[in-house]
């Protein structure tokens, strides 16, 4: 299996106790907090290292490279990965859209627009929930 390649990581304070490593950070509330992910809608921003035991405390994020990453649910090798509830890494579904094929077409009142699928790398393995893998961290949107 692939191991952990380190390139650029940051030292940050923790929002609130990271309890898992290997979990996805998102940014926090000011300039110098991260917090764990919670949403494939947050903007994903690395992968935290170690555990802390309370907010404020400082924790190294990996913010490219190859990273470690807990599984939140089964994933195969290449495909993208976002975060699920608890910042694990999940495989990312991108949004679909039907075209309307009625013969008749009335126009929605309102359109509502999908909440947009944020991705913290590729997976380098395969995977099921609980299992740590490693992941090539290229941040952006499925």
């Amino acid at each position: 299996m692939i191991g952990q390649t380190s390139a650029i990581e940051k030292a940050v304070r923790c929002a609130s106790a990271i309890s898992e490593a290997y979990t996805i950070a998102k940014f926090g509330t000011d300039d110098d907090t991260m917090e764990v992910a919670t949403s494939a809608s947050d903007e994903l921003v690395g992968v935290f290292q170690h555990t802390t035991s309370g907010a404020g405390e400082i924790v190294r994020v990996m913010l490219t490279g190859i990273s470690r990453l807990v599984l939140g649910g089964t994933v195969q090798r290449g495909q993208l990965i976002t975060a699920d509830a608890s910042g694990r890494g999940v495989a990312a579904v991108q949004h679909t859209h039907t075209e309307n094929q009625e013969d008749t077409y009335t126009q929605n009142t309102t359109t509502s627009e999908a909440s947009p699928v944020r991705v913290i790398g590729k997976a380098l393995a395969s995977g099921v929930a609980g299992d740590v893998i490693p992941v090539l961290l290229v941040q952006g949107a499925a």
